[in-house]
């Protein structure tokens, strides 16, 4: 027998294998016997800092899931208008799985899953004696139970707030070394204590990575098989547990990945004939079977982008207004807002009227096309139900892109809003929404909120004035606002060079220029503002710019030439719609409101309509 050589490497890898078994030993014996107990050899002291700083198990709670966002058709049924999430999830229980689903994870990730208490003594012994030789290949002896463990931190850890504290806690969830399995070893046997073996396979198909920003079966199979968790063959089960050994490598979002992706899921179909899953006629009919023959891509569906066409806006301004923290039973700051949002699984059901929106959407195509002179800004439509604030529908004449064009990098406001497409919603204001317009100038439709302080000053209807003045002086016009401002002399016109007297009826019925401002001197200015603010009326724009009129504020200018609205009070189709219900509803406003109610995913629902907010002032 030839002798053997020892060299000074091979005698320290055999000791340092000795060690390393030795101490992995010990942390089993400590996890599973005497936690408080210091372990003899080099792991003592870190040993029990760990089990000191772990609770005794891990949570199952709800993942992350997708939010969807939808209307209510005449006969009570639901609209889809969009899903909405940060992560691409939807959780099912176990028995809405296919068998071959949880036969092949059993068989590719921990085939004696259902005979450990979360660790598996073996895996573990094979494990440390491979990695002590520097074989990778011998596993990572990680159990369905361990794995379960590292997701649900890795999901907690990537929740937190962006910073330095989260960028440690994703590490320490996943990084691979001998105090993050010492945790999940156990964490896991907590697990095992508390959740059946049902509960722990159901919590892990759920949250498992499938490549990208897909999680679970469920979205999986649709993503990729277009079908559900529930109706997967013998090869797509295969398949997809196959994407959890290296999601990156052998996910099936890329058909560079499929040699990959089929070489392990013939493992997996493999184990699955030995485990007596299936037969050897089923396992080699599977692994005959190429992957490419069974993905069937699903259309994307995530964000507005994708949502129905005619409603991305909508989807859009639900978003806007979480972010704005206006949807209180999400929670009371704008930041708890965002935070349950992320976690998902809501339903929103909003108050638009998916015929009206269509209708409405036809007729700015018809009237308003976006290339036409006149429309480049964008034209937008709003209705808002009388009594409720309910906006009923919104839409506008640009088609919906929220993809960033890299030849629109520096634009302005102004230039983006000039573009065919647009992200920008004109129906809402930018001072309020992160997505929202600039606002039109109001021209005419200002005019009532002159008429309304006219008339609750005491005058009439029918009080008479000429028509025909048209030189007015800014000093005629009484204003008690601190930023009053005076002026030179001005001349206004009539449309349509209407001449002599009208009352207050007629002048309204005509729009006739003249007879508003004349209105307007008999009312003090600061009143009018009053109004309509009191109406939701506000400036739209609230500008970042010092030099713009518009700086850091959404004050309603009072000068005379607002009556007619002709000065820097950019007003949106949703104010105005609000307002001018406000004044059909009696004098009664109502806050405008877009979502009717959210149920969560335990199927708690929450009204969000609004409540009359009070009269005109």
């Amino acid at each position: 027998m030839p002798a053997q050589k020892t060299t000074a490497t091979g005698l320290l890898s055999g000791v340092l294998g000795i060690l390393g078994f030795s101490a992995l030993a010990g942390v089993l014996a400590a996890v599973m016997v005497a936690p408080a107990i210091a372990v003899g050899g080099i792991t003592a002291n870190n040993t029990v800092g760990i089990f000191d700083s772990l609770p005794d198990y891990i949570t199952l709670s709800q993942q992350r899931e997708a939010n969807e966002i939808v209307a209510k058709n005449p006969d009570g049924s639901d609209f889809h208008i969009a899903y909405v999430f940060d992560q691409n999830r939807q959780s099912v229980a176990l028995d809405q799985m296919s068998d071959y689903l949880k036969q092949a994870a059993i068989a590719g990730e921990d085939r004696r899953f259902y005979q450990h208490g979360g660790i598996d003594i073996p895996s573990v012994a094979r494990a440390a004696i491979g990695q002590a030789q520097g074989d990778s290949a011998s596993g990572g002896a990680s159990t369905i139970t361990m794995q379960l463990v590292r997701n649900i931190r890795f999901q907690e850890a990537s929740a937190e707030p962006p910073g330095k504290q989260r960028d440690a806690d994703i590490k320490a969830a996943v990084f691979p070394d001998l105090g993050r399995k010492v945790q999940e070893m156990k964490l896991a046997i907590g697990l095992e204590k508390k959740y059946s073996k049902q509960e722990i396979l159901a919590a892990y198909l759920n949250i498992v990575g499938m490549g990208g920003n897909t999680y679970g079966v469920e979205a999986a199979s649709e993503q990729y098989y277009s079908t559900t968790a529930a109706n997967l063959t013998i090869a797509q089960a295969a398949s997809l547990v196959a994407i959890v050994q290296n999601p990156s490598a052998n996910g099936l979002f890329s058909d560079k990945n499929y040699a990959a992706n089929e070489a392990r899921r013939n493992v997996i179909l493999g184990f699955m004939r030995s485990e007596g899953y299936i037969t050897p006629a089923q396992a080699d009919e599977a692994i005959k079977t190429p992957v490419k023959s069974y993905i069937k891509p699903s259309a994307p569906k995530q964000g507005c982008y994708n949502a129905t066409a005619g409603f991305q806006f909508v989807c859009q301004l639900v978003q806007d207004k979480i972010h704005a923290g206006q949807v209180t039973s999400l929670g009371q700051s704008p930041t708890q807002q965002e935070e349950a949002w992320a976690q998902g699984g809501y339903k929103v059901t909003v108050s638009v009227t998916p015929t009206l929106q269509t209708e409405a959407n036809a007729v700015l195509a018809n009237y308003a096309p976006p290339g036409t002179p006149g429309f480049a800004l964008g034209a937008a439509e709003t209705t808002v139900q009388v009594g409720t604030g309910r906006i009923l529908l919104m839409a506008q004449n640009k088609p919906f892109n929220n993809i960033t064009d890299p030849a629109t990098k520096g634009f302005s406001q102004l230039q983006l809003a000039m573009q065919p497409y647009s992200a920008i919603d004109f129906n809402v204001d930018r001072a309020t929404y992160r997505n929202g317009g600039g606002g039109y100038q109001p021209g005419s439709s200002y005019k009532p909120y002159t008429l309304l302080n006219f008339l609750a000053q005491g005058h009439g209807v029918n009080e008479t004035f000429n028509a025909s003045k048209h030189t007015f002086k800014y000093s005629e016009f009484p204003d008690t606002c601190p930023d009053a401002g005076g002026g030179p002399s001005f001349n206004v016109r009539n449309d349509e060079g209407e001449g002599g007297g009208y009352t207050v009826v007629r002048g309204t019925a005509r729009s006739v220029n003249t007879v508003f401002m004349q209105m307007g001197q008999k009312v003090d200015q600061c009143d009018t503002q009053k109004i309509a603010e009191s109406l939701g009326v506000h400036n739209a724009m609230n500008s970042s710019d010092k030099n713009s009129p518009y700086y850091n504020t959404t004050t309603l200018s009072t000068l005379p030439s607002c009556i007619i609205g002709g000065c820097s009070n950019n007003v949106t189709p949703l104010m105005q719609a609000a307002a001018y219900a406000a004044i059909a509803n009696h004098g009664v406003f109502c806050t405008p409101t877009l979502i009717d109610d959210i149920t969560d995913a335990q199927g708690m629902t929450s009204v969000a309509r609004s409540a009359p907010a009070g009269r005109i002032r």
